[in-house]
C-alpha cells in the first residue's frame, strides 16, 4: 500500500481491477469464507486488505492469515474491534502475528476503492469520514425492516454513526439474504462437495460449517456472497431509495429517517449461476 495505489490496478492480463477492502466477521457463519473465496476467484477484483470484526483477541484475523498462507495468497489482514460477543466464533487458536492499525492502512489507499462491510459496522464507523474523503464505494450487508438483524445488533452505536455519516452506501438487508433459495444444510449439494473435496479451501469450509451446525443452527444462508455479488453483476440486486430510522437493531420506515439505498429485490438464479462458477475453482 502506498504509491502502488496511486493508479487503477491492472491485473496480469491488463484487466482493470476493482480495488476492495473486505471488512468481515469471518470464521463465524461459514458464508464469510465463501464470500472471501468468491472475491479471490475473480480476475476483476483486487483485495487490498482484510479487516476482521467482532474479534476475540484477534483470533479471526490470525486464523484468516493462516488460511491465506495455506492458499499461497498474500493479503494484509488487520484485527478489528473486540465486541465481547461470545457466540458465532469458531476460529481455532494460531500463532500468526496481526496488525491492528487498519485506520492508518485505509488512509494510505488511493481514492475510489470499494469498502465491503459484511460484518458489524464497528470498523466502518471508525473510518467513515476517511471513506467520504476518499470517495469510496460502500456496500453493507446488514439491517432489516422485519426484525432485529445480527450485524447491527452486535454494535448498534456503530450502525447509528454510519447512518449519521450519510455515506453513499448500498445496504443489502437480511430481508433479501434470508431466502430458501440460498440456504445451505447437510443435504445441499454444496455441503456434499466440501465434504468430498480434498482442497485446502474445502477443509476450512467443512470445519467451520460443521462447528456452526453443531453449535448454532442446522443450516446457514449465503448472505455475504449475495451482497458482494453486485461488484461483479449489478443486475443481481435491485435498490430503492428509502427513508429509514434505526430502532434498536431494526430499520423502521420514517419520513424523518435517513435516506439510504436499500436492496428490495434479488435475482437468486442469476446469483447462483455466478456463485457456482466462481466457487468451483476452490472445491
Amino acid at each position: 500500500m502506498g504509491n502502488d495505489n496511486k493508479r487503477p490496478f491492472l491485473g496480469s492480463r491488463g484487466v482493470l481491477m476493482k480495488r476492495v477492502v473486505l471488512n468481515t466477521d469471518i470464521f463465524g457463519d461459514p458464508d464469510d469464507i465463501y464470500a472471501l473465496l468468491f472475491l479471490l476467484s475473480s480476475k476483476k477484483i483486487k483485495i487490498e486488505m482484510i479487516i476482521t470484526s467482532d474479534e476475540h483477541n484477534c483470533g479471526r484475523a490470525a486464523y484468516t492469515k493462516k488460511f491465506l498462507n495455506e492458499l499461497g495468497i498474500n493479503i494484509p489482514v488487520f484485527c478489528g474491534e473486540d465486541l465481547g460477543n461470545k457466540i458465532c466464533y469458531f476460529a481455532p487458536k494460531t500463532k500468526e502475528k496481526i496488525n491492528k492499525k487498519y485506520v492508518d492502512a485505509i488512509k494510505m489507499l488511493d481514492d475510489g476503492f470499494t469498502y465491503l462491510c459484511i460484518s458489524p459496522q464497528s470498523e466502518l464507523a471508525k473510518v467513515a469520514n476517511i471513506l467520504k474523503k476518499k470517495k469510496a464505494n460502500i456496500i453493507i450487508m446488514g439491517g432489516s425492516t422485519k426484525k432485529q438483524e445480527h450485524n447491527i445488533k452486535c454494535d448498534i452505536p456503530a450502525a447509528r454513526k454510519v447512518l449519521k455519516a450519510k455515506l453513499a452506501a448500498k445496504w443489502i438487508p437480511s430481508d433479501l439474504t434470508v431466502n430458501n433459495k440460498i440456504k445451505i444444510d447437510k443435504k445441499h449439494p454444496l455441503y456434499k462437495k466440501i465434504t468430498k473435496s480434498k482442497t485446502i479451501a474445502a477443509k476450512y469450509l467443512k470445519e467451520n460449517t460443521d462447528l456452526f451446525f453443531k453449535n448454532l443452527y442446522p443450516d446457514h444462508f449465503l448472505h455475504d456472497p449475495l451482497a458482494i455479488s453486485i461488484l461483479l453483476d449489478s443486475k443481481i440486486i435491485k435498490f430503492q431509495n428509502k427513508k429509514l430510522e434505526l430502532k434498536k437493531a431494526q430499520f423502521i420506515p420514517s419520513k424523518e429517517g435517513f435516506s439510504i439505498q436499500y436492496g428490495i429485490n434479488a435475482d437468486y438464479n442469476r446469483f447462483l449461476k455466478l456463485f457456482n462458477t466462481q466457487i468451483k475453482k476452490w472445491i
